[in-house]
């Protein structure tokens, strides 16, 4: 029970299914793992942002506020 509570971080920034042999790493070292997940998910939020808005210069002023608001809600 306790690896499962110790994977919990990990599986909450990762997703499921986990790789397999996480429970071999070290709290210190799945405390790392967390953490370059959490800085890899907002470099990819910031690049996507970024693309977005990029793409978006293209459309007409009216349509681009449209766009916007349906791709990301």
């Amino acid at each position: 029970m306790a690896r499962t509570d110790r994977l919990a971080a990990v599986r909450e920034a990762y997703g499921e299914p986990l790789p397999e042999r996480l429970e071999l790493l070290s709290d210190a070292e799945l405390g790392d793992l967390v953490a370059a997940l959490a800085e890899a998910h907002a470099e990819q939020s910031r690049a996507l942002d970024a693309a977005i808005g990029r793409t978006l210069r293209y459309l007409p002023w009216p349509l681009s506020g449209l766009v916007r608001r349906v791709l990301l809600g």
